[in-house]
């Protein structure tokens, strides 16, 4: 553009400020327009972009029907002091808030939120949630090792029965040996992910939600944990998941409002 129009760098970023500076804030734009479509959900994340070498995070408060952002706010971080001025400023345009799904790691937005809308239900985003536990768990690689073996076992299965394959009987018994040192490791952490997974994608009441607790409860109680390795993490994430509990599956709690599982 400089080329084309000949204006040199520094007079079109004086020009960009000063036309920028004239523009309403997209918040109070919404204030004036006064929108009348809005559905009560809204969607709280925050994206972090680059500006001079800085990253700033933009916090999107979303309606979950429109898609429209009504407000925003652009911080330094995902902090309470500007989620609560997101919060205050649904507050001032009169936005008829219902339930919030948010990352259940930025903080105590749920706090927040309660502390400007004390009626309002949180919906923890269970994609954010589910990842958390993948990242502690660890057991992705492992299960995806296991199909492999398993898919090894099968290829060779049928030669098992032919005396004469005794390399294949041997690589079978070394196969069944991996497998099973895996999931010795691991079958605890993949049994509980399971469970996890079952409560936050397939359950669609709160019925669904108490018989896979009642199961996952059951299965907790079989195992020997006073010897397993990762015993704590198990016994952590159990912990969290009732602690939060409210706040994961108000999806189920509250069917007439359609509230989503996640903010992706």
């Amino acid at each position: 553009m400089e080329r084309e129009s000949g204006i040199g760098k520094k007079t079109l970023c004086s020009l960009t400020t000063s036309v920028t500076k004239e523009l309403i804030h997209s918040n109070e734009l919404t204030r004036l327009m006064k929108p009348q479509n809005y559905c009560g959900i809204i969607l709280i994340d925050g994206k972090y972009v680059k500006v001079k070498e800085r990253e700033m995070v933009e916090i999107a408060f979303i309606d979950y029907l429109t898609h429209d952002i009504p407000v925003h706010v652009t911080a330094f971080s995902e902090n309470m002091t500007d989620i609560e001025m997101g919060a205050k400023e649904l507050k001032c345009i009169g936005y008829p808030l219902i339930a919030v799904v948010c990352d259940e790691s930025m903080g105590e937005i749920a706090k927040v939120m309660k502390n400007v809308f004390p009626e309002v239900i949180i919906q923890y985003c269970l994609t954010h949630y589910s990842r958390n536990v993948d990242r502690i768990f660890k057991v992705n690689m492992a299960k995806r090792s296991i199909a492999s073996l398993e898919r090894k076992m099968k290829a060779i299965g049928k030669s098992l029965l032919l005396k004469t394959h005794k390399h294949d009987q041997e690589k079978a018994r070394q196969l069944v040996n991996e497998i099973a040192a895996l999931e010795n490791e691991y079958g605890y952490l993949i049994e509980i992910q399971s469970y996890l997974r079952s409560i936050f994608w397939q359950a669609k009441t709160e019925k669904d939600v108490a018989k896979l607790e009642d199961e996952m409860n059951e299965a907790i109680a079989r195992m020997n944990l006073d010897r397993y390795p990762h015993a704590s993490k198990i016994l952590k994430r159990y912990d969290d998941y009732y602690d939060k509990r409210d706040q994961l599956t108000a999806f189920t709690t509250y069917p007439h409002l359609d509230i989503p599982r996640t903010t992706n």
